[in-house]
């Protein structure tokens, strides 16, 4: 482990930038199926549809901001993703009752947007700044940090809905509200 490395702010940023980012993702599209079927009655196979939103937008928005990142630099493509994020946990944290199908999938969208936005961005940020010897080994610890931050997102959204009772819609919206809200207060 190149320690010497973390000494370098922008690695060490940009690899929590990284957990950060798939714990936020990870939690809303762990716990968001739950309110699909659980509350609103959709089936499985629809919920998938709707979920689709966010990995279709995800790929598409990766490539464009990777390029353009090279082309003008990774930190506002960084701050512009994590704001998409941010903004898809606010309105899911506010007005998840209110939401249309529609409204749903935008924000699913929104937030797979912020994601593209941020990933290809600070991959490239993080690598232009580690000596090229080292360039394997961090390229594992952003591996690292994607997992973990998956593996947390999942804890952290199941962790709230642990023991929810959907036949209790209050205690049910009440959890769905804290782990959206936990998202923003965390990214912000």
């Amino acid at each position: 482990m190149p320690l010497p490395v973390f000494k370098n702010a922008a690695v060490t940023s940009g690899l929590f930038i990284t957990g950060s980012s798939f714990l936020l993702a990870n939690t809303i599209l762990v716990v968001l199926p739950f309110y699909l079927t659980g509350l609103v009655g959709i089936v499985p196979l629809e919920v998938g549809y709707i979920m689709a939103a966010y990995p279709l937008i995800l790929a598409a928005a990766g490539p464009f901001a990777g390029a353009l990142s090279d082309r003008y630099g990774s930190r506002l493509f960084q701050f512009l993703g994590l704001c998409g994020m941010g903004g898809g946990s606010l309105i899911l944290t506010l007005w998840l009752e209110q939401l249309s199908m529609l409204e749903i999938v935008l924000t699913l969208a929104l937030t797979g947007f912020g994601m593209g936005l941020v990933t290809s961005p600070n991959n490239s940020f993080i690598m232009k700044n580690v000596a090229s010897h080292y360039v394997g080994t961090i390229g594992g610890m952003v591996a690292l940090m994607r997992n973990v931050g998956m593996v947390f997102g999942a804890a952290l959204g199941l962790g709230f809905m642990n023991g929810v009772s959907f036949d209790e819609k209050a205690q049910a919206m009440g959890a769905f509200t804290s782990v959206f809200g936990i998202n923003v207060v965390f990214l912000f």
